[in-house]
């Protein structure tokens, strides 16, 4: 239990350090949030004070010009609140806007540098679903709770001043019911994280299914199971749906929290409020004036709460994507192609996956000008043997020789090496052209040989656009990728 405890905080701990770098990253536009936050807070606080001495001032006075001016006034007011927060609102999603696109951008960059055996790891389904619902979690946590959480401190305390000026005894009426109300809302908040990371686990698991039946929609066609596809559909949503509930059930109990403190905080300054009235130790202006800071409290109240419900709801996708983050990158030098490969030797290699030894003591002698053949069952570790020879599997054991040097880079071959896989896969958005260079620079004349010798000219003059045109646009089979 100690243990669990520890744990959690650590875990706390990481996305707060996580969150609080990403905030320090946007600086300079929390800085022009908080401006316009400011501006917000302070315009707020005057519009209740015009209240209550157009009450307790202006209409006893009789005074028709005055009344007219203050109303004016008061209509202004309103006008400048609205125009600064209508600013202020279209700052915070921007900043939204622009976080998300860089975190996003910063995550691809991030996968493209991890090891191999990264995605072996993980399913592409769940990297999906942590690059688009989770990062946009994040996004919207960094571009908006900070902005928001310092609105509503600012108007809070504004606001607790403004009522200890009016009347003190009144003042501690909503104060004592307030704290009362956050320190049942500690207890929702802790159930409320742990259903969050439950809940974005399960998400995880919906897009691995979906990835695995997109892919094999083919075999569902021809084999018909289209009963134990939706069986096992059903189980997937149904799970999730069971989660999201349990998760809805807490994180709306705040919502309800956050209604019933209005109306107890009513009931409680307008029964007192009117006891001081009637012992002539306020006056009504006072009174009114009190209740519009009540209710534009309420405001902030709330804001706090949807701040509180996004950190919930995000809790579990923050946690996500730190995994990612944290991943140790790939370190592959600077490497350059190289004409001058005389050989490649194997010796003693042996590799491992999950604790089952794969290869064992393997000795290959690769020469150039000679073609070798490796063959073996499934399973026997031949794709295994490519990949490690590649570098994208560590051996456990052993050396791979370049030219009798012992110590060349073991990922020299990614600049040296072409491939065709079992089930070819080719970049979809991108056009003919950008999947045969994929950001390499050669000539015009260069490209017409490569095309011509390998027969693509034929297949690509059947397109419109030709070698320009989007591999999505077009029907290839398995030979012509």
């Amino acid at each position: 239990m100690a243990e669990k405890i520890k744990d959690e905080k650590l875990e706390k701990k990481e996305i707060n350090h996580f969150l609080l770098g990403l905030f320090k990253k946007y600086w300079k536009r929390q800085v022009i949030a908080i401006i316009f936050i400011s501006l917000m807070a302070l315009s707020i606080l005057i519009f209740p004070i015009l209240i209550k001495y157009t009450i307790d001032t202006v209409i006893p006075s009789k005074n028709i010009h005055i009344l007219f001016k203050y109303i004016l006034l008061m209509i202004a007011t309103l006008f400048g609140i609205s125009l600064i927060t209508y600013f202020g609102e279209v700052i915070f999603e921007f900043n939204a806007l622009k976080a998300k696109k860089d975190i996003r951008k910063e995550i691809i960059i991030k996968l493209t540098k991890l090891p191999y055996d990264f995605f072996m790891k993980i399913n592409s389904g769940e990297l999906i679903s942590k690059l688009m619902s989770d990062l946009e979690m994040v996004g919207v946590v960094v571009s908006q709770v900070f902005p928001i959480l310092v609105l509503s401190v600012l108007q809070i305390t504004g606001i607790i001043v403004m009522l200890f000026y009016l009347n003190w005894k009144l003042a501690l009426v909503p104060i004592i019911l307030t704290i009362c109300s956050l320190l049942i809302l500690k207890i929702i908040n802790k159930k409320a994280e742990k259903l969050s990371i439950r809940e974005r686990e399960v998400f995880g698991e919906i897009s691995n299914m979906l990835v695995d039946v997109i892919n094999n929609m083919k075999t569902i066609k021809l084999m018909a199971h289209n009963d134990w596809i939706s069986n096992m559909i059903d189980n997937y949503l149904d799970n999730h749906y069971k989660i999201s509930k349990r998760f809805t059930k807490w994180i709306k109990l705040t919502g309800a929290l956050g209604n019933s403190i209005n109306g107890m905080i009513t009931v409680g300054v307008f029964s007192y409020g009117g006891y001081l009235i009637i012992k002539d130790e306020i006056t009504l202006g006072t009174l009114i004036a009190f209740w519009t800071y009540i209710q534009t409290l309420m405001n902030p109240l709330q804001l706090l709460m949807k701040v509180n419900t996004v950190l919930r709801s995000s809790w579990g996708g923050i946690k996500r994507v730190i995994e990612i983050t944290k991943y140790e990158e790939e370190h592959i030098p600077e490497l350059k192609s190289e004409n001058n490969i005389k050989s490649i030797k194997l010796k003693n290699i042996e590799f491992s996956f999950d604790n089952k030894k794969i290869l064992n003591s393997i000795e290959l002698n690769l020469e150039k000008g000679k073609i070798t053949g490796i063959i073996g069952e499934n399973g026997a570790g031949k794709t295994t043997l490519f990949n490690v020879l590649m570098g994208l599997y560590k051996a456990n054991r052993g050396k791979i020789i370049f030219n009798d040097n012992e110590n060349a880079n073991i990922g020299l071959l990614r600049k040296n090496i072409g491939f065709v896989e079992q089930e070819p896969e080719l970049f979809k958005n991108c056009t003919i052209k950008e999947n045969i260079l994929m950001g390499r620079e050669i000539s015009e004349e260069k490209l017409k040989e490569i095309l011509e010798v390998t027969g693509i000219n034929k297949i690509v003059s059947k397109f419109e656009k030709g070698i320009d045109e989007k591999v999505k646009n077009i029907n290839l089979s398995g030979g012509q990728k």
